[in-house]
């Protein structure tokens, strides 16, 4: 072998280590595994959390079997949660269940799998509503989705796509494709 061969040899074999030599400086600012990233800050079975208004009476109890919380991400995740909703003075009115659901910082709760709320009241409005989907924002009360939706109360059952609805008021729209039966009874 010539010197020639030898120098430029060795040339490729000194460029080669540079190269990796930076390379993985430069990776070593960023995340060589992204599920590292996301691993739970805390886990916590059985948590309970409350929610109170600007008058100090009670708006929200959000329970869940398990909990897993993202500082990263800024949200819980909660299993087989449970949101209690209550009025302006503090009563329980509501209870929103689910198999699955996310609790962001700014008390928005996305429920899936399952949703169902119930009157804890006796109304004249609504009994109980079903849906795979639903969006409630926590601090007022209202609950939202564009997913299929049952609805029955004491006079009625309706069926349709999508919700826009307001606990507090009492006030519920079925979106799209409704249909109903509604009762006469005496």
């Amino acid at each position: 072998m010539s010197r020639q061969n030898l120098l430029i040899g060795a040339l490729f074999l000194f460029s080669l280590l540079s190269w990796r030599w930076f390379e993985a400086d430069r990776q070593s600012g960023t995340l060589t595994n992204p599920e590292e990233y996301y691993q739970p800050t805390f886990t916590a079975n059985k948590l309970k959390y409350l929610n109170f208004g600007d008058n100090g009476q009670l708006r929200n109890e959000v329970s869940a079997d398990y909990t897993e919380y993202y500082n990263q991400l800024e949200q819980t995740e909660l299993f087989n949660p449970v949101i209690i909703a209550h009025d302006e003075q503090g009563q329980a009115q509501w209870r929103i269940s689910a198999k699955q659901g996310i609790l962001n910082l700014n008390d928005n709760a996305i429920l899936r799998d399952q949703v169902r709320i119930l009157a804890l009241t006796a109304n004249d409005t609504l009994d109980w509503l079903e849906t795979p989907y639903l969006e409630m924002d926590l601090l007022r009360n209202e609950v939202r989705n564009h997913h299929p939706v049952t609805m029955e109360g004491p006079r009625f059952h309706l069926e349709g796509v999508g919700l826009l609805g307001q606990l507090d008021q009492r006030i519920y729209e079925i979106l799209d494709k409704s249909h109903g039966i509604y009762f006469n009874q005496p």
